[in-house]
């Protein structure tokens, strides 16, 4: 169990001074290492349903996976939940089917 960010995503890293890149409107939940990897996946624009932008999930696992330091099967496991739980909060708001549904699908081959 590590401190999590809890909401990161792709608004919530900007460019910085101090440090190359800041993470910005922390939770500061508690978990798994991996949770934090999984909104990356179907972020930003979760909306838009495009193949380009799909086509981009294979890197970022690779990405998330080195720059965490976490097994590419815990990134693909993380991405499968948050894809899925993003889905039900999208449907919840009364527009289901984003982008965070065809990752989840895109996914569920590669899952352990």
């Amino acid at each position: 169990m590590v401190v999590l960010h809890g909401d990161l995503h792709h608004d919530n890293v900007l460019r910085a001074e101090r440090e190359p890149w800041l993470a910005i409107g922390p939770h500061g939940a508690i978990g798994d290492q991996g949770y934090d990897c999984g909104a990356m996946l179907h972020n930003p624009w979760p909306w838009r349903r495009e193949d380009n932008l799909l086509a981009l999930v294979p890197r970022r696992i690779e990405q998330l996976a080195e720059g965490f330091g976490l097994p590419v099967e815990r990134v693909v496991a993380w991405g499968f939940v948050m894809g899925v739980l993003s889905e039900v909060w999208t449907a919840q708001g009364g527009t289901p089917g984003g982008r965070a549904l065809d990752v989840a699908e895109l996914l569920m081959p590669r899952l352990p």
